[in-house]
């Protein structure tokens, strides 16, 4: 009898472990900056690859931000924020509603505990990148090449009734809505963004007619160029602009989702560039790009790669064909100008 109720308590212990240890669900926590109170959300959900999370800070317009390598080992939590250059680490207590632990990041450790939200406190869905932030505003697109990654931005630009500017930046590849940008101003075609909240400024110059912002980036000590071109402006007069844009699609057969950059070049040819969500591969260069009639082709050299399919009377959408390794998949491309996160498909 003794040797079965040790048996049964050793069964319970580790049933308790087990559920102190999930880590799926809400996460409330508030981050104090030298008196200024940054409430924040994280997000954990659990897939077949592991466990997933995303990071809110309300405070300052940023939800969905991308948490990786998250997680969890002898009740130590951990996870890092890339776009921010953060991380944390935390003690998840014995109950599995709370966590004990330290936010880092530029140098700086600051405590930082969370709480599990219960299901009637979780937050609302967050909006999407691409959706629009102002009444009447100007939406930009821009790619910032950062050396290991490129991030698709949209810029959202608006005035308000007395002339002052305002704007927010969404971030495409990290899923992040409506960074705040706390002082905006444009004066003689000069247009500069302060972003304190992930440590960013951006100065530019507007081109005649606003249909592009030729500028730099700075953010970690780093300056990159970066150029934003108006949603609706269109390409140069003359210059192809029929496939022009962001288009989504799902690769059947491997079930990829892939993501296609395609800009009409001043030589009067396309650029592009697909991007692989599910195998984080982003950036792959297309060559040979071109618009006939209806049909519409790119290769993808670095992987062997080639499409061929036909646009839709509307626009709006490409059904085609994926060639790789003597191998031929269904690959059908969406629009998506005004991105949306796209759910893995099932």
């Amino acid at each position: 009898m003794k040797t079965l109720f040790a048996v049964a308590l050793g069964a319970l212990c580790l049933s308790v472990l087990a559920r102190s240890q999930d880590l799926t669900g809400d996460w409330q926590g508030t981050l104090d900056v030298n008196g200024t109170e940054l409430h924040l959300v994280l997000h954990v959900i659990k897939d077949d690859n592991g466990l997933r999370a995303t990071l809110d800070s309300p405070d300052q317009g940023a939800n969905g931000i991308p948490v990786g390598n998250i997680s969890v080992a002898d009740s130590v939590l951990k996870f890092d924020v890339l776009m921010v250059g953060g991380s944390y680490q935390g003690h998840l207590s014995a109950d599995g509603q709370a966590v004990e632990g330290n936010w880092s990041q530029a140098g700086n450790s600051l405590p930082l505990a969370f709480k599990r939200e219960s299901a009637a406190a979780a937050s609302p869905p967050a909006k999407k990148p691409g959706e629009p932030m102002f009444p009447g505003e100007e939406t930009w697109q821009g790619t910032l090449d950062a050396g290991m990654a490129k991030f698709h931005l949209i810029l959202h630009l608006a005035k308000t009734d007395s002339g002052q500017v305002k704007a927010a930046i969404d971030s495409v590849d990290q899923n992040a809505y409506g960074i705040t940008v706390s002082s905006a101003t444009e004066k003689d075609s000069a247009l500069k963004l302060a972003l304190p909240g992930i440590g960013a400024s951006y100065e530019g110059r507007i081109a005649a007619g606003r249909t592009t912002i030729d500028g730099t980036w700075s953010q970690g000590g780093r300056d990159m160029p970066l150029v934003f071109t108006r949603n609706g402006a269109g390409p140069p007069t003359g210059k192809p602009a029929g496939i022009a844009g962001i288009w989504v699609g799902v690769l059947e057969g491997p079930k990829l989702r892939l993501r296609l950059h395609v800009s009409a070049a001043e030589t009067g040819h396309f650029t592009g560039k697909l991007d692989s969500l599910d195998q984080g591969a982003n950036g792959l260069e297309c060559s040979n790009i071109s618009l006939s009639g209806a049909a519409f082709h790119f290769e993808v050299p670095s992987v062997g790669g080639s499409y061929e399919g036909k646009l839709n009377a509307a626009g709006d959408g490409i059904d085609g064909t994926w060639s790789q390794n003597g191998a031929t998949f269904t690959l059908n491309f969406k629009r998506a100008d005004s991105p949306a996160a796209q759910n893995r498909p099932q």
